[in-house]
């Protein structure tokens, strides 16, 4: 995936908006034509305030536990002597890519498919793209 996958969501003025999401219809997936101007005029991935809360808290979860799991695993090959072995530090570095999957590469994921664009820019697109493409290929070679 190359820098321009993602495309920078532009906020429509609100005089030339017709349809507007407030509170109430973005909870109940329906649109009003309204007058009020909202500052946010719905949300581009299509899902619904309650598909993206459900969504967020359920990968937020499994997050911590990748990451708290294999933070237990790099402890415990470095600091019991018994696990010091060469096998056990490649299982090790197989733990600290799975790391980096879950705290840089899943929480943008997550924030890229629950929003429609992606909002950091091309620099982090490009790092992330990098890290996200180059952690997998640990476990293979």
């Amino acid at each position: 995936m190359d820098r321009y996958d993602y495309e920078y969501y532009d906020f429509v003025p609100a005089e030339d908006r017709t349809v507007v999401y407030d509170a109430a219809s973005a909870v109940s997936g329906t649109t009003s034509n309204s007058t009020s101007a909202s500052p946010w005029p719905g949300y581009p991935s299509g899902y619904s305030v309650t598909h993206i809360a459900v969504s967020a808290v359920v990968v937020t979860a499994i997050m911590l536990v990748i990451v708290l799991g294999n933070v237990l695993v790099v402890a415990a090959v470095a600091l019991e002597r018994s696990l010091s072995g060469t096998q056990n530090w490649f299982i090790a570095s197989l733990a600290v890519s799975d790391i980096l999957v879950g705290l840089f590469i899943m929480p943008l994921s997550l924030t890229n498919e629950l929003l429609g664009y992606w909002p950091f820019g091309h620099v982090l697109c490009d790092l992330w793209s990098c890290i996200r493409q180059s952690c997998p290929w640990v476990h293979f070679v």
